[in-house]
C-alpha cells in the first residue's frame, strides 16, 4: 500500500484523553498515542469513534483539536488516525517534534 501521509511520523507512547460530544453530551476515553506528526496522531483506544467526529486531545500540556479519519480493529481495541487541524496545536508540539527527529538521526 502506498504511503498517504505528506508528514513525517514518529513513533510515542504517551497517554492522551480525548473528548467529543454526542447527541451535545460531552464524552470522554482514555487514549494511548502509538505515532505523532505535525499533521496528524495514531491513537489505540478501547472504543472507535465514528468517521468525521471532531475530537479534543489533552496531549502533555497541550489542548489539540482533530478529526477522525479511518479506524480498525486490533487485537486489543482500535487504531484510530486523528487528523489535527491547522493551528490548533501548542507551538511546543512542533519544536518537541524536531527534537525527536534529531535524536533519532544520531
Amino acid at each position: 500500500m502506498p504511503e498517504r501521509r505528506g508528514a513525517i511520523r514518529t513513533s510515542d507512547s504517551d497517554l492522551v484523553m480525548l473528548t467529543w460530544d454526542k447527541d451535545s453530551v460531552p464524552l470522554k476515553q482514555l487514549g494511548n498515542i502509538e505515532d505523532v506528526s505535525q499533521t496528524g496522531l495514531g491513537v489505540i483506544v478501547e472504543q472507535a469513534l465514528p468517521v468525521s467526529t471532531k475530537v479534543h486531545i489533552s496531549y502533555r500540556d497541550n489542548k489539540l483539536t482533530g478529526t477522525v479519519r479511518h479506524y480498525f480493529a486490533r487485537e486489543y481495541g482500535f487504531f484510530m488516525g486523528i487528523e489535527l487541524e491547522p493551528g490548533s496545536s501548542n507551538p511546543i508540539l512542533p519544536l518537541q517534534l524536531e527534537l525527536l527527529y534529531q535524536e533519532r538521526a544520531i
